[in-house]
């Protein structure tokens, strides 16, 4: 069956940390954040990310992220992969994700899909996933 869930993720908090510094104006750093979704799901999640600071205008990074939450009254967890790239010369951020295998529990067990976040340009404590599911 699929479905196609519109979320709107709302910052609750996060944290930023850097790693390491390196000459050339490379920079690793790491950040957590937690959200509280709403639209077609209710419910929370938190996301790790490892960036790679390209100096002062592109970063690169990967990230988990474990959403727990209610569709329709099915309810469970999963675990998003995420891949993306944000330049800071024009404020654009690319971020693709991916349903893991096998990271389903609940009545999420068997689901399988994948999406894109987009950023809110007017608030940078929201965020728009659209996530394609197979349930």
């Amino acid at each position: 069956m699929a479905n196609q869930l519109n979320l709107t993720r709302s910052a609750a908090d996060c944290v930023e940390g850097i790693t390491n510094k390196f000459r050339g104006g490379l920079l690793l750093s790491n950040t957590v954040a937690h959200y509280d979704i709403s639209g077609d799901m209710d419910g929370k999640s938190s996301v790790v990310y490892s960036k790679i600071h390209f100096g002062d205008k592109l970063v690169h990074f990967v990230g988990y992220e474990l959403v727990e939450g209610n569709y329709k009254g099915r309810e469970g967890m999963f675990t998003l992969f995420h891949q993306g790239m944000f330049d800071q010369e024009s404020g654009a951020v690319k971020l693709n994700v991916s349903v893991l295998k096998e990271s389903g529990t609940g009545d999420f067990a068997k689901i399988s899909g994948e999406g894109a976040i987009e950023s809110d340009g007017r608030n940078p404590e929201k965020s728009y996933l659209t996530l394609g599911v197979s349930l």
